[in-house]
């Protein structure tokens, strides 16, 4: 479990990103039971000490980005909809092309 401290610090949440960055660009290549915890991290270039130190395994990672994606469509169920522009559309249309290009890259 991660304390306050830890979500607030830009480093740790920069290291997330890139992890998660990696694990989503891996996932487009291949099923995620093929990827390793070596594979994201060099990827991510993150050092495999710093990703264990944030995650218990590439499982942890997953979880806390889908969680990550589940809030945000929580929350933009809470915006109104006139808060959204072209520039600015809500994030589950971002999630669905992202699904859908990932689906299209395995089927090719």
């Amino acid at each position: 479990m991660k304390t306050s401290e830890e979500q607030g610090d830009l480093r740790v949440r920069r290291t997330h990103k890139l992890l998660w960055e990696a694990l989503m660009a891996e996932l487009s290549e291949r099923a995620f039971e093929e990827i390793t915890v070596k594979e994201i991290c060099e990827r991510a270039m993150v050092h495999r000490t710093t990703f264990y130190k944030h995650y218990e395994d590439k499982y942890a990672l997953l979880e806390q980005g889908m969680r990550q994606m589940y809030n945000a469509l929580v929350a933009e169920v809470t915006v109104p909809p006139s808060a959204f522009s072209v520039d600015h559309p809500p994030p589950i249309l971002f999630i669905c092309s992202s699904m859908w290009q990932n689906t299209s890259n395995s089927t090719s």
